[in-house]
């Protein structure tokens, strides 16, 4: 854990500053009692700068949307989280990598008795987590990539989605759902 002006860094499963809790078990509390915000939590949807995001929330509805968080696992778009900053992505600096295998407690808002249709919209290096925190689902889960290879997803329909822009590429992607550019399979 480390301290730099008004920022913790720490690791979500970290002790907190209550004796044997972490910070995820305070964001799990926080998130249970909602009007007492004192972390200034955010809802997860709302983290994200891209507008891709925030028209997808108004496309599917905020309480569709589910978010693929290297740090936190799988949580709907209006759970409430702090300000992080955590990647799978190898070129970011050291603190704020998670490395395949590295123990994360994830949270996991999907209902494995759901009969919807999930849409997974992200890097190659978010697919195993994603896979393995839906693998129960009951409804077709669809996996949108742009590489030239499609993507190792055993169970799931994929879809290819062409495009030049190689980094944040599901940006372009979540907004041509959104904006009905392309078939949407939510629809």
């Amino acid at each position: 854990m480390e301290d730099t002006a008004d920022v913790l860094h720490a690791h979500p499963d970290q002790p907190s500053d209550r004796p044997g809790q972490t910070w995820r078990d305070r964001i799990m509390e926080a998130n249970d009692r909602r009007n007492d915000n004192a972390f200034e939590l955010i809802p997860a949807a709302e983290l994200y700068m891209p507008p891709a995001y925030a028209n997808l929330a108004t496309f599917i509805g905020i309480e569709k949307l589910f978010i693929l968080s290297a740090g936190w696992g799988l949580v709907a778009g209006n759970y409430l989280l702090p300000t992080y900053d955590i990647t799978f992505s190898g070129s970011a600096e050291r603190y704020k990598r998670r490395r395949v295998g590295q123990l994360f407690h994830n949270f996991n808002a999907f209902d494995a008795e759901s009969q919807e249709t999930i849409v997974f919209l992200g890097g190659k290096d978010y697919l195993p987590l994603f896979l393995d925190l839906t693998a129960g689902a009951k409804g077709d889960r669809h996996v949108f990539y742009n590489s030239a290879t499609p993507p190792r997803a055993i169970g799931c329909i994929l879809h290819r989605f062409p495009t030049s822009r190689r980094t944040n590429w599901h940006y372009e992607c979540a907004d041509a759902l959104a904006r009905g550019r392309i078939t949407s399979p939510l629809i």
